[in-house]
């Protein structure tokens, strides 16, 4: 039979009698259980998505996503002030010593931190680019500095 000549299928009789034959369940035949998991399913749908959403506001709420955001996209957060003013009078001893931080300007960027390793390394102190208070000393010692600017406090 070709393709063309294929006919539709055609029930007479009542669907149940059909379902039946062909063993499937009609409409109005089904299970009690099924008929009261469809009644029932509402509900839950409901009471999953308030678990879910009840989930994701307490990992909101109890985890630091701002941090995490932070971290991932490389933002970092604004220093604080005792920062600045050590990452300044670093930067600005750094200059008298003549090894050139770059902008003298309280950030740390990577031109500071090449100027700390270098200073450390001649110096023969443990080499990491963080400023610090002992960095501070040590180098205004170098640098004939007693004092300071008295834009970092100590």
């Amino acid at each position: 039979m070709a393709q063309s000549e294929r006919q539709e299928p055609h029930f007479d009789g009542d669907a149940r009698e059909w379902a039946a034959r062909l063993g499937g369940v009609h409409e109005g035949e089904r299970p009690v259980a099924s008929r009261e998991a469809e009644r029932r399913a509402g509900p839950l749908f409901w009471l999953l998505l308030l678990a879910l959403g009840a989930g994701g506001w307490a990992l909101w709420r109890y985890t630091d996503i701002e941090t995490e955001l932070r971290a991932l996209l490389g933002v970092h957060s604004v220093p604080e002030r005792e920062t600045v003013d050590l990452v300044y009078e670093t930067e600005r001893l750094l200059e008298r010593l003549g090894l050139e931080p770059g902008r003298i300007d309280g950030e740390l960027d990577p031109v500071t931190v090449d100027a700390i390793r270098l200073y450390q390394q001649s110096a023969g102190l443990p080499v990491d680019g963080e400023p610090s208070r002992a960095l501070l000393e040590d180098m205004r010692a170098v640098a004939g500095d007693g004092g300071h600017d008295g834009d970092a406090q100590q």
